[in-house]
């Protein structure tokens, strides 16, 4: 809830501020981790890499493009 205080939006929420601290760290993490593997994944692309470190023989080096 931007532009709120972790008080005032735990308050609006209906939750404690301990709740809604924790909450937004699982989510924050949560996109963190769903990031850091999509970037992942997109770099292997673009490198040619299939994961194991190996190159992509025939197939194009980036699918999102």
């Amino acid at each position: 809830m931007e532009g709120y205080s972790t008080g005032e939006a735990a308050k609006k929420l209906g939750v404690t501020e301990n709740t809604l601290k924790a909450r937004l760290w699982r989510a924050r993490h949560q996109l963190a981790e769903r990031l850091g593997r999509r970037l992942r994944r997109i770099s292997d692309d673009v490198t040619g890499r299939n994961g194991n470190g190996s190159g992509m023989m025939g197939e194009e080096a980036c699918s999102y493009c």
